[in-house]
């Protein structure tokens, strides 16, 4: 059975070990100083301008252009859009109806 001791061992430890680390975190302080902040210009926290309005800026390019032709081969092109009275190309009807006014 273990030798009762009053905890002296226990705060001895913990004593011995909390003087190291304010030891060690004082030499570590000494050797590499805090990082002061850097200098900072007149004009440096200033806020700047603001943009352009949206109509002076150019209008975007479009991200993506159209194939050349069809991606797959062997499938039927949509061709021309079919003109009032003629008969609908080939692919699925439109699912907007038609204005017949």
């Amino acid at each position: 059975m273990a030798r009762r001791t009053g905890g002296r061992g226990f705060w001895a430890g913990f004593l011995t070990g909390l003087a190291i680390v304010v030891l060690a975190g004082l030499a570590l302080a000494w050797i590499y100083p805090p990082l002061q902040p850097p200098a900072l210009d007149e004009g440096a926290l200033e806020a700047p301008g603001a943009p352009d309005s949206p109509e002076a800026a150019a209008a975007p390019e479009p991200l993506l252009t159209p194939a050349p032709g069809p991606v797959v081969d062997g499938l039927p092109s949509l061709g021309a859009p079919a003109e009032d009275g003629a008969e609908p190309g080939p692919g699925s009807p439109s699912l907007v109806p038609a204005d017949d006014g």
